[in-house]
């Protein structure tokens, strides 16, 4: 067979104009005996992510069509997948009761699955081919490290991700890990794949939590697809490594620090005046010893859902009782904080302090891609202290 005829067959039965960026020819003997032709396109479907599209292989049974687009045979983070199953063990009269429930169907689609992520896994090897199919169809593929247990780590192990090691590439979790073993967390190496989710990675890239594991050399892997809020629960370790969001890592991440810091009691006035003026719109107001550059970020308590997964469930209204408490940390290193605090001693000076406070939690909020309370307020601020300034 030609690479002709595999093109033009894919063509046929995937109705794709594209070429076939994998072609998977197999026969499976012993047990049970079958063959699979299966194709990887080059190019993602439009209807990739709709919820309501029908997937799945032609099936066969001695070369006379049974059905297609059988479900059955193909996992549903899989369903970019194109091609035929032709089986002599299965009855030609089966039903669709009988797919649905049937062991021989089930050994098919384990046995197909696992040759389909062979064959991924020597594809990997050429970063700059396997790039073409992980932009295509890496968000779909990722589903698989939630859903399919049997498989979670080898899925986990093909998986790419953009990280603060190299926003111009990707990589795995091997290479994170390789990178990992020379840094070192106090006393001993690092054990743990750290993470942050966000909306789009040159956002992540800059934001304030970040800073501390900048300082420290420890790379982060910058996740940006909704499916990565979900697997994240559902893989707690890779290798021996602990997979944590940021929020969650229990490391020393305090930064050793010579500059000038605010004073204790001006930083306990200045978190008391914030945290009387945002008690609806934060938990807690703190100070923190994890920021180098910017003077202030947001969090959530350790162990709560994300900022990004509780947008995620507010964008599809699901919004629940168990949202996250706000915790808007100060940085008593930076000039601007320094300046507040001082300010904050004198009761003069309140209202100015309240108006740079509401600015302040604004630019957190932006940086975590939160919406600000009042843009109107925020935008006229921000220019009269650019005007004044310049």
């Amino acid at each position: 067979i030609t690479q002709d005829q595999y093109k033009e067959f894919y063509h046929h039965i995937s109705k794709n104009f594209d070429d076939p960026w994998l072609t998977l020819h197999f026969k499976a003997e012993g047990n049970i005996e079958y063959t699979g032709l299966l194709f990887i396109p080059s190019n993602a479907p439009y209807d990739l992510f709709q919820p309501d599209v029908k997937n799945g292989l032609k099936l066969y049974v001695n070369k006379v069509f049974i059905s297609d687009k059988v479900e059955e045979l193909m996992p549903h983070y899989l369903r970019f997948v194109k091609g035929v199953i032709d089986s002599s063990d299965l009855p030609l009269n089966i039903s669709r009761e009988m797919l649905q429930h049937s062991a021989l169907l089930e050994k098919i689609k384990s046995g197909t699955v696992k040759r389909l992520l062979k064959e991924l896994q020597k594809r990997a090897e050429n970063y700059d081919d396997y790039l073409i199919f992980w932009k295509a169809f890496g968000a779909a593929f990722k589903e698989g490290i939630y859903e399919d247990f049997a498989n979670r780590e080898e899925i986990a192990g093909l998986s790419r991700f953009i990280s603060t090691n190299d926003l111009e590439k990707y990589t795995s979790f091997d290479d994170y890990i390789e990178r990992a073993k020379k840094v070192k967390t106090g006393e001993n190496e690092q054990k743990a794949i750290y993470y942050i989710t966000g909306d789009d990675v040159r956002v992540l890239a800059n934001n304030p939590q970040l800073e501390a594991f900048k300082a420290k050399g420890i790379e982060v892997l910058l996740l940006t697809d909704p499916i990565d809020e979900f697997w994240t629960q559902t893989l707690p370790n890779y290798k021996g490594y602990v997979i944590k969001h940021i929020a969650n890592a229990d490391i020393d991440l305090n930064i050793e620090r010579k500059d000038e810091k605010a004073g204790a009691g001006e930083m306990e006035k200045l978190t008391a005046i914030m945290s009387e003026i945002f008690k609806n719109e934060v938990g807690k107001v703190t100070t923190t010893e994890k920021l180098t550059n910017s003077p202030v970020s947001l969090n959530v308590e350790q162990g709560q859902m994300s900022i990004h997964l509780e947008r995620l469930m507010r964008s599809h209204q699901q919004q629940t009782a168990f949202a996250s408490t706000r915790i808007l940390e100060l940085n008593p290193y930076h000039p601007l904080i320094i300046k507040l605090a001082a300010m904050s001693m004198e009761e003069t000076n309140r209202p100015k302090v309240i108006e740079v406070s509401k600015i302040l939690l604004d630019q957190a909020k932006i940086a975590e891609g939160e919406n600000i309370s009042d843009p109107a307020f925020y935008v006229a601020k921000l220019s009269d202290y650019i005007l004044k300034a310049m």
